[in-house]
């Protein structure tokens, strides 16, 4: 889902035809830190992890 808009805008932003090739790391970052802050807000506060 993320990867084919980024492969179409990242070479109109200046960065040509590496522009295509960075849009598979740029979307698994974006994958990564979605699922990231999803599991936060669903899981980690519930746990109570970080209370002292």
């Amino acid at each position: 889902m993320i990867v084919a808009p980024l492969t179409v805008l990242l070479p109109k932003f200046g960065l040509g035809v590496d522009g295509v090739f960075l849009a598979e790391p740029v979307s698994n970052a974006i994958g990564g830190l979605a699922c990231f802050a999803t599991m936060y807000v669903t899981l980690y506060r519930k746990l109570g992890c970080g209370k002292v």
